[in-house]
């Protein structure tokens, strides 16, 4: 609860706030433990349950969920967006901007999420759990983005997780089988 105060909206800041002079937070930037690298290494168990980042995705959706005046960089591909974005409007960002950044954290904490919850069903199945998982987790990352989509007027894309390499198969992105 108290963290979540540091991302109130500045009329509703808590009293204890405004009275020790505590100002809100307008820009998040939060890299997760590196929980994906930690198991493609082949890591321990201990290693990679070490390696599971609690507080980063929490913080991390409290800040999505307030993109109305907070900025929230999760992928460092996005740093000179938020920068020049910062230098053009004076220390500021724009709400459109805001809403694709707390789009792109809400994704990448579901894929960390994924990540983790994925390595335990292996795990268990690994350790002899017979069971296949309840859920399953489904997540990727753009690799490319397609001519058009079924139809020319729709658009498409290349998403791939990080556990398997897929083989291209065709010599055009995009054309047929």
């Amino acid at each position: 609860m108290g963290a979540s105060w540091l991302f109130a909206t500045r009329p509703t800041m808590p009293r204890r706030m405004r009275a020790n002079g505590i100002e809100g937070i307008d820009l998040l930037v939060s890299n997760l433990y590196p929980f994906e690298a930690t198991i493609e290494k082949h890591a321990s168990f201990d290693e990679a349950i070490e390696n599971i980042d609690i507080g980063g995705p929490a913080m991390t959706r409290a800040a999505a969920k307030n993109h109305d005046w907070v900025t929230v960089v999760v992928d460092p591909d996005d740093y000179s967006t938020v920068l020049a974005e910062l230098d053009a409007n004076k220390g500021a960002t724009t709400l459109p901007l805001r809403r694709k950044l707390a789009q792109i954290a809400y994704a990448r904490t579901a894929a960390y999420d994924a990540a983790v919850s994925n390595w335990l069903a292996d795990e268990l199945a690994r350790n002899g759990e017979a069971q296949p998982p309840r859920w399953r987790a489904i997540a990727g990352r753009l690799r490319q983005p397609l001519r058009y989509g079924e139809n020319p007027h729709q658009s498409a894309a290349f998403y791939a997780g990080g556990e398997k390499t897929l083989r291209r198969c065709d010599r055009r992105a995009g054309s047929g089988p």
